[in-house]
């Protein structure tokens, strides 16, 4: 389901990092943005209006292959321009770096009004969490020793003032900061706190002021978070950055790695009457671009970008996970754009799993020892994950795991918090005041505060819920709701349900083979003896009424509180009555399916996709082995003998999943083993990847880690699936 909803997203956002350096750990494919200050020169050389050029501006950003861009803080002057900035962002895919400003922060009087307007723009920007503020001190080479400290401490101030907003101070530099051997920007980096002032290092000004930009790169190392690039040869902007500027760029990437910058760059093509011009500026901002990527960050051609996407194929991105078609094939476009197959374990936490009959957790206590703390364990643990191949945090992983530099889902547990247990079978009342309310409730309190994590993949609103007969009960739905009391909505919901269907109470007492002569009556029905062909039909039908009921609170719920992340659905224990399809389609983004077969259930993935249009994820399965030394007696699957044959399992079935091309993905169950004595329903297999005392089961990750590397590429088929 694609969303009208306004997605705002910063690079702070999509970075969702700790600690004082913002940028570092930038994603691969965000690490190159473009400032529009190049398009605004190019558009007054037309006679044209760079404000009213804008919406251009961005498209031809995005068109550039920019998946981000630097813009103005002024673009937050009023409400009226946040909104229309946010909207063009939006509908371009674009991520917002850093907003450039510049004001004088070394006279007292001044530096408060300079204060005072950041602060205010600012207030209108913080939506978009973690946003750069890219900050021009007013120029003037001869300042003193005393007016330079008063200038870092104003820094500092309007710097402390940013990130309680949730932002981030920067310094940019021209010349006048680098005269006298660059006298500003050396104070600047020794008065300034680095906990709430970054750089911002121009290569170019600085070059052009006769510094050394190597030796600037070294004074400043640990403190650069961004660096901006300039087009110029021999004090002449040229058309394109590429070979032969003023600056040895290749020399710049290797001082940049060698002082651990791992932030971003900005393109900042400008333009003069001496500049030759042979293309477009769109033209130029492409191979721009592309020779940035080259020198400066070769890694980017690597198959993987930080979320574990796969850069092979690109998209233009949103700042969060959504589907998409291509060519044929479904895939998950990440947060910068990359497609990405959800390699996920499920059931990764800290304390594992309770054995009642011992009172603990045999594995919980074994980590405990192991590293002591929960964040310690979690650094190793997802360290673990992203060696193997995995990168993503599955169902019933505990919070520690959340928002980790891996994406992750949540189950937010919906019907279970009005009642219902998927353990016995037992289903809420839907149709009630209360489940509506509720629901609501726990969507606002578990939601709302994951809006903006570029890491959350999305939300499952329940776990296996029982939609029919099945090993829990051989009751329906319907006859569930019959059983309530007569005041209660779901029995008035079926009734009425009764009534439209068949006319009057007398008919649907013939059709049931019961005696009602009224709406009161039918009311006090709490079973039905007979079960007609009529009865069964109007079981089926209900089911359907039931399900569109559940899925469209849920979604309301879900998308009040997050407008920004997938509705995964309820995870479907093995099996999807076509009913509950039918009034499931319209209000969820991915179909979620558990399945513990030998092999994917390809005839059932391949139905419910035609049945409702949305692609699907396969989000439980497991093998489990009698040489593990586990009893394997309760759980789903029957067991194999070794840990090769689950591991020929894994490959199996997973290589099938991959040729499914409605596929998104698979979720394995689960990363630890189950105690032998068993958990709170008695289960006490070897679903784990790693043993009770955290070690790997090796010959299964071994296999785990060669499949998970191949997957994509098998999933995107022989002609890799680029499309259009």
């Amino acid at each position: 389901m694609r969303r009208s909803t306004l997605v705002v997203c910063s690079l702070g956002l999509v970075v969702a990092l700790a600690g004082s350096c913002l940028c570092s750990g930038v994603p691969t494919g965000l690490r190159v943005a473009t400032q529009i200050y190049g398009w605004n020169v190019e558009w007054s050389r037309q006679g044209k209006n760079p404000d009213e050029q804008l919406p251009q501006t961005l498209a031809e950003a995005r068109k550039a292959g920019f998946g981000a861009i630097e813009g103005w803080l002024n673009a937050f002057a009023t409400d009226e321009q946040a909104l229309r900035f946010r909207e063009l962002l939006w509908r371009n895919g674009l991520v917002l770096a850093s907003v450039y400003h510049g004001g004088n922060l070394h006279q007292a009087d001044a530096a408060e009004k300079t204060i005072a307007t950041v602060l205010e723009w600012a207030e209108r920007a913080k939506d978009f969490p973690g946003l750069v503020v890219n900050f021009n001190c007013a120029e003037d080479e001869n300042k003193s020793e005393e007016v330079l400290r008063l200038q870092a401490e104003n820094v500092n101030r309007l710097g402390k003032e940013l990130q309680s907003r949730g932002m981030r101070l920067v310094l940019h530099n021209h010349t006048p900061e680098m005269a006298n051997g660059a006298r500003e920007f050396r104070a600047m980096v020794s008065l300034t706190d680095p906990k709430l002032v970054g750089f911002c290092l121009d290569l170019h000004w600085a070059k052009k002021a006769g510094q050394d930009p190597f030796e600037l790169i070294r004074v400043a190392a640990g403190r650069i978070e961004s660096v901006h690039l300039r087009n110029g040869n021999d004090g002449i902007w040229t058309e394109w950055l590429g070979e032969g500027n003023d600056i040895d760029y290749r020399a710049a990437a290797r001082a940049l790695k060698q002082a651990g910058f791992n932030g971003l760059l900005i393109l900042e093509l400008a333009y003069e009457d001496k500049t030759p011009r042979t293309k477009t500026l769109l033209e130029n901002e492409v191979r721009s671009r592309e020779y940035i990527e080259e020198i400066l960050f070769p890694e980017s051609s690597l198959p993987r970008d930080s979320f574990g996407g796969w850069a092979k194929i690109r998209r233009a991105p949103s700042g969060f996970f959504f589907p998409q078609e291509i060519s044929g094939r479904w895939w998950l476009i990440d947060p910068i754009g990359n497609v990405f197959l959800s390699k996920g374990i499920n059931h990764v936490t800290f304390k594992g799993d309770i054995a009642p009959k011992l009172g603990y957790s045999p594995y919980g206590r074994a980590a405990e020892g192991k590293y002591a703390t929960a964040e310690k364990w979690v650094e190793a643990t997802v360290k673990r994950l992203r060696e193997w191949g995995f990168n993503t945090i599955g169902a019933w992983s505990s919070r520690e795991t959340f928002s980790r530099s891996i994406p992750y889902t949540v189950n937010l547990d919906l019907a279970g918090s009005a009642g219902a247990d998927w353990v016995k079978g037992s289903f809420p009342d839907v149709f009630s005041r209360r489940f509506e309310e509720l629901v609501l409730a726990r969507a606002r309190t578990a939601c709302s505060q994951r809006s903006s994590d570029p890491f959350l993949i999305g939300y499952f609103t329940d776990n296996e819920l029982r939609w029919g007969a099945d090993w829990r009960s051989r009751e329906t739905l319907m006859e569930g709701f019959l059983s309530l009391p007569a005041d209660a909505p779901g029995k008035g919901a079926l009734i009425d349900f009764l009534l439209e269907r068949y006319g009057s109470a007398e008919k649907v007492s013939e059709a049931w083979q019961v005696s009602a002569k009224d709406r009161a009556a039918l009311l006090e029905l709490r079973q039905a003896f007979e079960k007609t062909v009529a009865f069964q039909a109007d079981a089926k039908d209900f089911l359907r009424v039931v399900a569109e009921r559940y899925f469209s609170v849920c979604n309301r719920a879900i998308r009040l509180a997050d407008p920004n992340h997938l509705n995964l659905g309820c995870r479907f224990a093995g099996y999807a009555p076509e009913e509950v399809l039918e009034g499931y389609a319209a209000h969820v983004d991915v179909i979620s399916f558990n399945n513990y077969g030998s092999v994917p259930p390809k005839e059932v993935i391949e139905r419910i996709h035609r049945m409702t249009g949305r692609p699907v994820m396969l989000t439980e399965f497991s093998f489990k082995a009698m040489d593990s030394g586990l009893p394997n007696t309760r759980g789903a699957s029957q067991p194999v003998a070794t840990q090769r044959d689950r591991a020929d399992g894994f490959q199996r079935y997973v290589e099938a999943l991959a040729d499914i091309p409605v596929v998104l993905g698979y979720h394995w169950f689960q990363y630890t083993d189950q105690p032998a004595s068993g958990r709170f329903d008695g289960e006490n297999s070897n679903y784990g990847i790693v043993n009770g005392e955290d070690d790997p089961w090796r010959v299964l990750v071994k296999r785990m880690t060669e499949v998970n590397e191949a997957i994509e590429s098998r999933h995107a088929g022989p002609t890799g699936n680029e499309g259009p």
